[in-house]
C-alpha cells in the first residue's frame, strides 16, 4: 500500500514514506465517503459537501479539493473520472477494522463510537446523517465481533480474556442487557461476587437513567442467582416458546374481496399478478390460492438478478428441469436454452451467439415451448418478487405469456405472480400494464389490513395477553400482516409489560440481538448469499469446519430466522443486507464467487456475485452476451 488513511481518529493521511499530513473535515469526508460506498459520482459527492452551493460551484469546489489532494498525497489517491474511486493502493483504517470485525477478531484501534470523530458537519446535513449511519453500522459490527470473541473464549474456559472482550463490547452498548449479563455472568464465574452485583447495579441505574426501564425479568433473575451463589455454569437459550398459531396463522383473514377477485381472473383465464409492499402477505395469499388448483411449481426471483443477463429465467428454467426430470427437450430447445444452462450443451460446439432479430425469437420461442411441454402436469407456476427480475428476463417473461395464452390449449400453464409496486422497474410495470390491456393479465393489489381483519388475526393466535396490548401491536404494525406477527413473537419474547411496542426498524434488530454472535455472523452470510447458502459455502466464507456452524444454525432456525437455507421473511434478509457496511458486503460477495468458481457452480450465479463484489473483469466471462432485443409477438 502505497498510502494509510486513518478515520477512526484525527483525519491524517499518511505516504509511503510514514509522513503524515492531517486532513481538512471536507477531504476527510470525501475519502471516507469513498472508503465506505464505494465509486461514487461527482455530482453526488459536490452535493453531499457543499448542499447550499449550485450544482456549478458545487462541482469547482469539488474540483479544487481533488486538486489539492493530488498535490498533497504526491500522487492520484482519487482517481480521476466520473465516477470517482479511491485508489486499490490505499489502506484505510475503517475498511482494516471492518474486514478484520467481520473475520471475528477486531484488529486493536482506538474506535471511540464515531468515524472522523474530531469533525463536524453542522452546514451538509446529509452527510452528517451519512455519517452517524455508518458510525453506527460500524459500532454493531465491531460490538458483534467482540461478542462473539467472548463466547468462545468462555466455552473455552478463558472467563478473564472473555470478560475482557465482554467489557469492551458493553462500553460500544451499554443499553444492551444482553452484554450486562455477559459482564456479570463472567465477573461470577471468575469468583468476584461483588463485581458481578456491582455489574448488575450499573446496569440497573443505566436503564432507569437513560430509558426509565427496568432490567428484563432474565436480568433480574440472574442477579438473584448471583445473589444465591447458584448461578448455571453456563447460559443456555432457553426462552418462551413461540406457539405455532405465530409462526404460521391457521387461516388467512381480511382477504375475502381479493380472493373473489383471483378466483374470477382464474376462472376467466387470465395470469393473476398480486401487488403489494414487504410483508403484506402475497407469498402466503398466493401460495394458499394456488395450491388450491393443484400441483405448485415455484420460481423466483432474488435481489441482485436485476445486475446479472438472464439470472432469474435461468434459475427458472433449472427449476423446472429439476421439478420436471422426465420432460424430453427436443434438440433445438435443448440447445436454445444452453445459451443459459450451459450443462445442456452436452459438450457440443457452442451455439452461435444471438445476432439478429430471428435468432433472439427463436431463443424466446424454445422458452414457450417448455412451458408447453409441461401442459400434461398441469402445473400452477407462482412466480414470488417479479420486482428482483433483471431486465431481460423480464423481457423473455413478456413475451412468454403474450404468446401462450394460459386458456389457449388444455393443460396449459397457469401462473400467478407477485411484486412490489414501488420496486418494480419501468419495463417491468409497462409489461404488466401491456399484458393488462389486452385481457391477458388482472393486478389486484393487496391493502393493508383494517381495524376488523387485525382483530380477527389477533383472535386466531388465541393468545390471552393480546386482548390488552392489540390496539398498541395494531397501530405499530399498520396493517401489515408480517409485522404484526413479529410484533407479537418479540413480545412473547421480551415479556408483554417489560418494554413498549417498538418501531417495525427496531423491532427486526431485535430480533438479531437476540442471536449468539455466531449465529449473527452466519445470518449476516446468509443475508448475502441468498438461495445458494449451503453448509461448505457459509464455512468457506467464514473460514470455519462446516460442522462448527452446527449450533450457530440450528440457533437461527430455532429463532425462526432461517428455513433450512432461506430467511423465513424477506424482512429480515433485507433487515441485515442494510446494516452491512458496504465494503463488507463486497467483501462476502467476493469470497462467495470465490468459493463457487471452486465448485464449479451456475455460471450466472458466479457472475451475481463477481458483480456483488465490484469486480466486474471477473464477472465478464460469466455473462451472457447480449444482441439487439426482438419485439414480442
Amino acid at each position: 500500500m502505497d498510502w494509510r488513511l486513518q478515520l477512526l481518529r484525527q483525519a491524517r493521511l499518511y505516504g509511503p514514506d510514514g509522513a503524515s499530513v492531517e486532513l481538512d473535515r471536507k477531504t476527510a469526508a470525501l475519502l471516507a465517503y469513498l472508503s465506505l460506498e464505494g465509486p461514487s459520482s461527482r455530482s453526488r459527492i459536490a452535493g453531499l459537501l457543499w448542499p447550499d452551493s449550485g450544482d456549478a460551484r458545487a462541482r469547482a469546489n469539488l474540483r479544487q479539493a481533488l486538486s489539492r489532494l493530488r498535490r498533497l498525497a504526491g500522487g492520484p489517491l482519487v482517481e480521476s473520472g466520473d465516477p470517482l474511486r479511491l485508489a486499490a493502493r490505499a489502506e484505510v483504517d475503517v475498511l482494516r477494522l471492518q474486514t478484520s470485525a467481520f473475520a471475528g477478531a477486531p484488529v486493536e484501534t482506538p474506535f471511540r463510537d464515531r468515524i472522523l470523530p474530531d469533525c463536524e458537519f453542522p452546514d451538509c446535513p446529509e452527510l452528517s446523517d451519512w455519517l452517524a449511519a455508518s458510525s453506527d453500522d460500524l459500532r454493531r459490527l465491531v460490538l458483534s465481533a467482540w461478542e462473539a470473541e467472548a463466547d468462545r473464549l468462555e466455552r473455552l474456559g478463558e472467563a478473564r480474556a472473555a470478560l475482557d472482550r465482554a467489557q469492551r463490547a458493553l462500553a460500544l452498548d451499554s443499553f444492551s442487557e444482553r452484554a450486562h449479563r455477559r459482564v456479570i455472568r463472567l465477573h461470577y464465574l471468575l469468583g468476584d461476587r461483588s463485581a458481578a452485583l456491582g455489574s448488575y447495579e450499573r446496569c440497573r441505574q443505566v436503564l432507569a437513567e437513560e430509558l426509565g426501564v427496568e432490567p428484563l425479568p432474565e436480568t433480574r433473575e440472574l442477579a438473584r442467582l448471583v445473589e444465591r451463589g447458584a448461578l448455571p455454569t453456563a447460559a443456555g437459550r432457553e426462552g418462551p416458546e413461540i406457539p405455532v398459531s405465530v409462526l404460521r396463522p391457521p387461516r388467512i383473514v381480511g382477504r375475502e374481496r381479493e380472493l373473489a377477485r383471483m378466483e374470477a381472473a382464474w376462472n376467466a383465464g387470465r395470469i393473476v399478478f398480486l401487488a403489494g409492499p414487504a410483508g403484506i402477505g402475497k407469498s402466503r395469499l398466493a401460495l394458499d390460492f394456488a395450491a388450491s388448483k393443484g400441483a405448485v411449481l415455484v420460481v423466483e426471483s432474488r435481489p441482485g438478478d436485476v445486475r446479472v443477463p438472464y439470472a432469474s429465467q435461468s434459475r427458472g428454467v433449472r427449476q423446472v428441469l429439476s421439478s420436471y426430470p422426465d420432460v424430453v427437450l427436443p434438440d433445438w430447445v435443448r440447445r436454445e436454452l444452453s445459451r443459459m444452462i450451459p450443462e445442456l450443451a452436452r459438450g457440443e460446439a457452442p451455439i452461435p451467439r444471438l445476432g439478429d432479430r430471428g435468432g433472439r425469437l427463436r431463443f424466446y420461442q424454445a422458452q414457450v415451448e417448455l412451458l408447453r411441454l409441461l401442459r400434461g402436469s398441469r402445473p400452477v407456476l407462482f412466480v414470488d418478487d417479479l420486482q428482483f427480475c433483471d431486465p431481460d428476463s423480464g423481457e423473455i417473461g413478456h413475451f412468454m405469456f403474450s404468446n401462450h395464452p394460459v386458456d389457449g390449449e388444455e393443460g396449459a400453464i397457469r401462473p400467478i405472480i407477485t411484486f412490489r409496486p414501488a420496486e418494480l422497474a419501468a419495463p417491468l410495470a409497462e409489461s404488466v400494464r401491456q399484458l393488462v390491456a389486452a385481457d391477458l393479465a388482472e393486478v389486484v393489489e393487496l391493502q393493508p389490513l383494517d381495524q376488523d381483519a387485525v382483530t380477527e388475526l389477533l383472535r386466531e393466535l388465541e393468545l390471552s395477553d393480546l386482548a390488552e396490548h392489540g390496539a398498541a401491536l395494531s397501530g405499530a404494525a399498520g396493517g401489515n400482516p408480517a409485522l404484526l406477527l413479529e410484533l407479537v413473537r418479540n413480545s412473547i419474547l421480551e415479556g408483554w409489560p417489560a418494554r413498549p411496542v417498538p418501531l417495525p426498524r427496531e423491532l427486526l434488530r431485535s430480533r438479531f440481538a437476540r442471536l449468539s454472535a455466531s449465529a449473527l455472523r452466519l445470518a449476516q452470510v446468509a443475508a448475502v448469499a441468498g438461495e445458494l447458502l449451503s453448509p461448505d459455502l457459509a464455512a468457506s466464507v467464514l473460514g470455519r469446519d462446516p460442522l462448527d456452524l452446527a449450533e450457530a444454525w440450528r440457533e437461527l432456525e430455532e429463532a425462526q430466522i432461517l428455513r433450512g437455507n432461506r430467511f423465513s421473511l424477506d424482512m429480515l434478509q433485507e433487515a441485515l443486507l442494510s446494516d452491512l457496511p458496504r465494503p463488507l458486503v463486497a467483501h462476502v460477495h467476493r469470497r462467495i464467487a470465490s468459493f463457487l468458481e471452486q465448485s464449479g457452480a451456475d455460471p450466472t450465479s458466479i457472475a451475481l456475485h463477481w458483480q456483488g463484489a465490484g469486480d466486474t473483469d471477473r464477472a465478464a466471462p460469466y455473462l451472457l452476451v447480449k444482441a439487439e432485443p426482438v419485439t414480442p409477438g
